[in-house]
């Protein structure tokens, strides 16, 4: 990675091997209503993948700075056991594992007032594990999510006032990784407004100093 000014990069690469990995395997059995049994098992597995990470910042104050941030994760799994049933019934890569994503992201701060914004891009599984058949694919998907907020300080009190809003595109979202992702979507759009009352630095007591 680099750090010059106020751009930052950089780029990680990592192998990651495992024994007796712990994952949700499918039993072959279903009960009433559809609902299949799973079971925990383990194996040998080996994980890898890439993380990317850039951003910005531009301070024009003590009191006032933007910053600008993207990413990407790109990852891949692997089936390293020697079991040939484990091969045939959850094939060559785990399944129910995240997707690779990427997104940026823009926070600002200008003296009492801050606020963020959040883009975040869900790739389509291309490697899939099995369940005896072969593991369902979920769409791709994006989420958007931003909050604005204005704080205010009362003697040793931070009062901060909010408006947040998260799934502002209001997709469908089913993440690969969610035991639950064939009954319920992640929630919808939802906003937020609230008051967050903190207290930064603990009294201090006689002849002593505050954090």
């Amino acid at each position: 990675g680099i750090n010059y000014g106020g751009l930052k990069l950089s780029a990680t690469h990592y192998r990651s091997f495992f024994t007796n990995y712990l994952y949700l395997a499918h039993t072959g059995l279903s009960r009433a209503g559809g609902f299949l049994v799973k079971e925990w098992r383990a194996s040998d597995t080996e994980i890898r993948g890439w993380e990317l990470m850039g951003s910005y910042t531009y301070a024009w104050s003590t009191d006032g700075h933007v910053a600008f941030n993207a990413f990407a994760d790109l990852v891949k799994n692997r089936n390293t056991s020697d079991d040939s049933m484990r091969k045939w019934a959850e094939g060559d890569f785990m399944p129910n594992l995240p997707t690779s994503r990427y997104g940026w992201a823009v926070a600002f701060r200008y003296k009492k007032f801050a606020g963020n914004a959040n883009f975040d891009r869900y790739l389509k599984q291309r490697y899939l594990g099995k369940n005896i058949n072969l593991e369902p694919a979920m769409p791709s998907y994006s989420l958007l999510a931003a909050q604005l907020g204005y704080q205010v300080r009362i003697k040793r009190y931070e009062m901060r006032y909010f408006i947040s809003g998260n799934n502002l595109l209001n997709v469908e979202a089913r993440p690969q990784n969610s035991i639950l992702k064939y009954l319920a979507p992640l929630p919808g759009r939802n906003i937020s407004i609230g008051v967050k009352l903190s207290t930064p630095y603990p009294a201090s007591s006689a002849g002593a100093a505050p954090y």
